[in-house]
């Protein structure tokens, strides 16, 4: 269960958490004042592309997990991931 709470830690902080501290901080900087850089898509060869493919998978998975309010299954999933 610890691997659980260290793991929903790790992705809330890294993935959303920052990102919500800095801007209840002051961190939120306008996009007016950013200049805007356009990328070119690039595409992905097909094993790169099945292995993050497969990773949000396990990713989603583990989202749902969480809803369902079974331990194990998260646990479960968490080490899937």
């Amino acid at each position: 269960m610890q691997l659980v709470f260290n793991l929903l830690l790790f992705v809330t902080f890294t993935f959303g958490g920052l990102s919500t501290l800095a801007n209840d901080h002051g961190g939120h900087v306008s996009m007016d004042k950013v200049e805007k850089t356009e990328a070119k898509r690039q595409k992905l060869e097909a094993s790169p592309k099945k292995t993050l493919t497969s990773i949000l998978k396990l990713d989603e998975a583990l989202h749902e997990s969480f809803f369902k309010y079974d331990a194990a299954l998260v646990e479960k999933n968490a080490k899937a991931l």
